[in-house]
């Protein structure tokens, strides 16, 4: 996750989040209930992106902190969408996708893709666990069936090895 941050956007969120604990020092010394509440949503806000306080000034205090949060998150998101639509491109898995809904078997992509069954079965897991959505438009029943078929044909093969 972290290799997504800008240093620069992270040196801003530090900065805030420092002028923050400066304030929580300052406010100890004048009435130490309400320092610890705004602690307690300093940290709130750093680990969860809320905080549960419902008190004005905490929610002035934190209101930059806050929106630095968002913005950071966001771009987190934006980046890890790009990072996966990087990832099937890279391990070619829209493409096998795209190809077991239109019927095709392991060994034919195989061939087509000029990597071993192997990879393919492999790639063909990592669809079914992280990538469902790959495999839902047309054709997905047919392409589900492949799916189903090679899990079925693993589970006979691992059931007889188990069984010698």
């Amino acid at each position: 996750m972290i290799e997504y941050f800008n240093d620069v956007e992270v040196r801003g969120s530090g900065v805030i989040m420092s002028s923050v604990f400066d304030q929580i020092k300052k406010m100890y010394a004048m009435d130490p209930e309400m320092a610890g509440e705004l602690a307690i949503s300093a940290i709130e806000l750093v680990l969860t992106g809320q905080f549960s306080s419902d008190d004005a000034m905490i929610d002035m205090l934190l209101a930059p902190a806050k929106v630095i949060n968002d913005h950071n998150v966001q771009r987190y998101e934006i980046r890890k969408e790009g990072s996966k639509n990087k990832k099937i491109k890279d391990m070619k898995l829209d493409e096998i996708a795209e190809m077991l809904k239109n019927g095709m078997k392991q060994k034919e992509i195989a061939e087509r893709l000029h990597i071993s069954q192997q990879t393919v079965s492999y790639r063909m897991g990592i669809i079914r666990t992280q990538y469902p959505e790959l495999m839902q438009d047309r054709g997905a029943e047919t392409a589900q069936t492949n799916v189903d078929s090679y899990q079925n044909t693993n589970n006979f093969t691992n059931v007889q090895t188990n069984s010698l």
